[in-house]
């Protein structure tokens, strides 16, 4: 019921054991990193303990997401079973025969794959959650599984997870043999009352929140106290946090709101009740669109910073291509370690990307009006971005944006920040150090041309900033050499209230991340942009009378926005064109009922898969 009163694509605070939730405290990052050292160490054993609630569920999923082909995993979340049910269970996890009455028969079975699987080189792992369910003899058992085992290797590596209980049980005479071999052990503790704030600002960047939820001292401190920094705890109360924010008709969260929401999770009448619920959701629709006005600045960020902390997982980067002897560059193979924020992209064969397109009118006539210059180019470098030495200086920095010493630059690094969020990949810039300017555009060329494999589209706008903020995407805004404090070249990531006054959220590949008024960047702004947005459905190459399953797809759009009535047909038919027309006119754009880039765009953005392919 809040979610379009905070602008938020998903409900923030869900119980559900999502990864892309994770929020990496100190313990956090220790807990992964304890675990991913058992494993390639094959240490056998490893116990991971912690309060209810506490994320170890989340953080058994997210080192799910980060293991490699290599790697064979068993994942038992009902360990209330026997002995033989544990080991038909784990057979049946491996995909092995488990239907024998027979431990022996089952253990033999296990053995013969796992020694199948390490003259593959791979690595076995077996994970059983809420061990402390586990009784003392099927313990025992997991402890027989490890002893099957090499001369030099464990075949198996087992993680306990369960709750502080767990130690208790291992601490028993009966177990000590299986306590002896356990030489890994991490204890989740509770989130600090800063890490409490940090992870609930976080859960609303993840869920796309458009507006910035403010946590008044005493509000936070009572929630800190309430939920004594249990993320479950934390998850439960902000939900009912949320609503009664949305009932009263603020973004700020005080200490009356979180007693009341306290109240509420015990089942008494919170502040607002019914009759203010009903008020509320009759202004609904008034305060859905002041969100819209916002971009989703907040999920871009939380995106960024994403992509800047994947080498806590992953730390090879995605490989650009290399530059051969002529100049040309060329495909290289992907690493085989990807980004675990999205699929390695192969190689793109086009790369005719510096012919422009024929300029289209953006809208229709207005004074106002966002024009396109050219469509399907990246473009050239700007003159002033002059050939070069070799450069020491191109890295990402902590918010996941490309870092130069020279605003001369600018351009390209501000490219390679687009297309990172493009792709939601880190790019290995070593290339971008060796090479001239000239070689950099190259490889900028190629990455896009593997980024239009997958059905992303580049854009050339002019228009003034309000007008591009309406557009709701990333892009490069160009802004001239009239400042020393701003680059040329900046990536405006959106519009954040902050302190009751709107800033304009900027990318800059020399400072870093800065907030600026349009006061203050109306004078260097230069009236032009260049966009990277995600065409996944291939809006842009539908025809009128076309009966496809993307025609399908455009409809549904069509219908969630409220511009096209009944079931999807696949047709595209005159309701569907006068449907278009309507979209058109609502985005200010030529209402022909013809499906052009600008259109795409739009319908992109509005269907959440044109985020610049952020999220």
């Amino acid at each position: 019921m809040y979610k379009a009163f905070f602008g938020l694509e998903e409900s923030p605070f869900n119980l559900t054991p999502d990864p892309r939730f994770l929020f990496l405290s100190q313990r956090h990052r220790e807990a992964i990193a304890a675990l991913m050292y058992g494993i390639n160490d094959r240490k056998g054993f490893i116990c991971l303990t912690g309060e209810v609630g506490s994320g170890k569920t989340t953080i058994c999923r997210a080192l799910m997401n980060e293991l490699t082909s290599s790697t064979r995993l068993a994942l038992i979340l009902n360990p209330s079973l026997s002995e033989l049910e544990l080991l038909q269970a784990i057979n049946g996890e491996f995909g092995l025969a488990h239907e024998a009455e027979s431990k022996k028969e089952l253990l033999d079975t296990l053995n013969r794959f796992l020694l199948e699987q390490r003259q593959q080189g791979n690595t076995v792992i077996l994970i059983i959650d809420e061990s402390q369910n586990l009784t003392k003899e099927v313990l025992e058992q997991i402890r027989m599984i490890s002893n099957l085992e090499t001369e030099t290797d464990k075949l198996i590596q087992i993680v306990l997870m369960g709750q502080p209980e767990l130690n208790d049980t291992l601490a028993s005479p009966e177990l000590r043999q299986l306590a002896q071999r356990i030489t890994v052990r991490y204890h989740i503790s509770s989130l600090t009352e800063e890490e409490t704030a940090q992870y609930i600002r976080h859960r609303m960047f993840v869920a796309r929140s458009k507006v910035d939820l403010h946590l008044e001292t005493d509000a936070h401190r009572l929630i800190y106290d309430i939920t004594e920094g249990i993320p479950r705890q934390i998850n439960v109360l902000m939900d009912h946090v949320l609503m009664q924010a949305y009932v009263r008709d603020s973004y700020t969260v005080t200490e009356d709101i979180v007693r009341c929401a306290k109240a509420e999770m015990r089942g008494k009448e919170g502040l607002g009740g019914r009759e203010s619920k009903r008020k509320r959701r009759a202004k609904g629709d008034e305060r859905a669109g002041r969100g819209k006005r916002v971009m989703r600045v907040a999920a871009l960020l939380a995106a960024m910073a994403a992509i800047a902390a994947a080498a806590v997982f992953a730390p090879q980067y995605i490989n650009l291509p290399e530059l051969t002897a002529s100049g040309t560059s060329q495909p290289r193979v992907p690493s085989t370690t990807p980004s675990p924020l999205a699929p390695v992209l192969e190689p793109g064969g086009s790369t005719e990307l510096d012919v422009p397109g024929t300029p289209q009118a953006y809208t229709s006539g207005s004074s106002s009006a966002v024009s396109v210059v050219s469509t399907g180019s990246l473009a050239q470098p700007p003159a002033n971005v002059a050939p070069g030495a070799p450069l020491e200086t191109w890295v990402y920095d902590q918010s996941g944006i490309v870092r130069v010493a020279s605003p001369d630059d600018a351009w390209q690094a501000a490219m390679m920040t687009l297309l990172s969020i493009a792709s939601l990949q880190r790019y290995d810039l070593e290339p971008m150090r060796t090479a001239d300017a000239q070689g950099r555009q190259q490889i900028i060329d190629t990455v896009f041309a593997q980024l239009s494999e997958t059905g992303h589209q580049s854009i050339h706008l002019e228009g003034s900033i309000a007008n591009l903020l309406r557009i709701d995407l990333p892009m490069i805004l160009w802004l001239g050499e009239g400042s020393d404090r701003i680059s040329p070249y900046c990536v405006l990531a959106g519009a954040q209230v902050i302190d009751g006054e709107e800033r304009l959220v900027l990318f800059d590949p020399v400072h870093g991340l800065r907030y600026s008024t349009r006061t203050e960047l109306s004078p260097l702004y230069q009236g032009r942009a260049t966009a990277v947005f995600h065409d996944p459905h291939g809006f842009a190459q539908i025809q009128p009378g076309e009966q496809s399953d993307r025609v399908e797809h455009l409809q549904s759009v069509l219908a969630s926005t409220g511009y096209l009535a009944g079931a999807p047909s696949g047709a595209y038919d005159t309701a569907t064109r006068e449907a278009v027309r309507e979209f058109q006119r609502d985005m200010r754009l030529d209402p022909s009922g013809v499906i052009d880039l600008p259109t795409a765009l739009q319908l992109a953005v509005a269907s959440g898969a044109g985020e610049g392919g952020v999220l």
